[in-house]
């Protein structure tokens, strides 16, 4: 797992956005800067989320602002309601509604192993490769079955 590091200038910029932002709004200025933290912190399970910051000689990464921890469970959940849906419109007798969504659910499935691409593999926790796999061996047997 990465440590993040903060150096005593990202330290002061926190501190003057908060600042400036409190003047007006001191709520809206906690909530600015807990979810540039929040953020940040995301990097200590994903260290090469977001693009490297070329200028700097540190490891700095740019983040997008929609990418924080939350966003992230809440993407799975829609991807699992999707094959969920499908599963609950299969049993109720909609067997090609309901499968052709479980095969849109796989799909998705099949796109696992790139978060390999995104952090190495030593930076995934067991239970993120375990769900990773197991979306890839999901998706293979939903494709066995309709053989």
């Amino acid at each position: 797992m990465a440590r993040i590091s903060w150096t005593v200038e990202a330290q002061g910029w926190l501190r003057d956005i908060y600042d400036y932002i409190a003047t007006d709004n001191p709520r809206a200025a906690a909530e600015t800067v807990d979810g540039i933290y929040e953020r940040a912190q995301a990097l200590m399970d994903f260290p090469e989320l977001g693009a490297r910051y070329r200028a700097s000689p540190r490891h700095v990464r740019v983040l997008p602002p929609w990418l924080t921890r939350s966003h992230v469970n809440f993407s799975w959940l829609g991807s699992a309601a999707i094959g969920a849906t499908g599963f609950a419109l299969y049993l109720r007798g909609w067997s090609s509604t309901g499968l052709l969504t479980i095969g849109l659910y796989a799909a998705f499935g099949f796109d696992g192993p790139l978060h390999y691409s995104r952090a190495p593999f030593d930076a995934h926790t067991v239970t993120m490769s375990f769900t990773i796999w197991f979306e890839v061996v999901a998706a293979a047997a939903w494709l066995w079955h309709r053989r």
